[in-house]
C-alpha cells in the first residue's frame, strides 16, 4: 500500500517534471532531480565535513543506524514536494551506506511543528526538509545533530538536496545524457 501511493505520488502527482542530472558514485551513473553544477554553490553551515560527521563515518563501520526525515506540514497542495525529496534521500543515502558498509539504515518521516530543538542524536541523525513557506534561505545548516535543508523555492528543494548528495557521495557531476 505504501509502495502504491508512493508510486502514485512521485509518478503521476509529482509537482513537475524535472530534468535527471547525473554523476558517477561507486562505479554507477546515478540520476538526480537537482542541477549538480548549481547545486555546487549552496552555502552549507558551518561546514560540508560537519555535514559529512552527522551521515558519514571514517574506517568500515557506521555509527548511525536510524535517519529521520523531518517536514513541517505546508498543506495538501505543497506537501508532495516533501515526498519527492524522501524519496531521492531515502533511496540514494540507503545505496550509499550499501555500498560503504554493506547494510541499509533504518529510515522514516515524522511531521514536526517546528524545526527548533529538534531530537537528532549521533545514532539516529534527523535530516530536516525545510519547505520554502518556512524558509528565508537556501542553505544547508547543521544544528547539533540535526542537518537543514532550507530552500527558498521549490526548485532549490531539489539543490539542497542535490548538495547533500555531493556532500556525502564527493559527486562530481557528467554531462547529462
Amino acid at each position: 500500500m505504501i509502495l502504491v501511493s508512493l508510486f502514485i505520488t512521485y509518478y503521476l502527482v509529482r509537482p513537475k517534471v524535472v530534468e535527471a542530472h547525473y554523476a558517477e558514485a561507486y562505479g554507477e551513473i546515478i540520476a538526480f532531480r537537482g542541477d549538480l553544477n548549481k547545486a555546487v554553490n549552496v552555502p552549507v553551515y558551518p561546514s560540508e565535513q560537519a555535514v559529512w560527521n552527522q551521515i558519514l563515518t571514517i574506517g568500515n563501520g557506521s555509527i548511525v543506524k536510524n535517519i529521520t526525515i523531518a517536514f513541517k506540514d505546508a498543506g495538501e497542495s505543497e506537501n508532495p514536494y516533501y515526498i519527492i525529496q524522501e524519496i531521492e534521500l531515502h533511496n540514494k543515502i540507503g545505496f550509499l551506506f550499501l555500498k560503504k558498509y554493506d547494510f541499509i539504515p533504518g529510515f522514516k518521516a515524522i511531521e514536526v511543528e517546528s524545526y527548533e530543538n529538534l531530537p537528532g542524536l549521533i545514532q539516529a541523525p534527523i535530516i530536516a526538509i525545510v519547505h520554502p513557506e518556512f524558509s528565508n534561505e537556501t542553505a544547508i545548516r547543521v544544528d547539533g545533530h540535526v542537518i537543514l535543508l532550507k530552500a527558498k523555492t521549490h526548485e532549490d528543494m531539489d539543490l539542497v538536496t542535490a548538495k547533500l548528495f555531493i556532500i556525502l557521495f564527493d559527486l562530481k557531476p557528467i554531462e547529462n545524457k
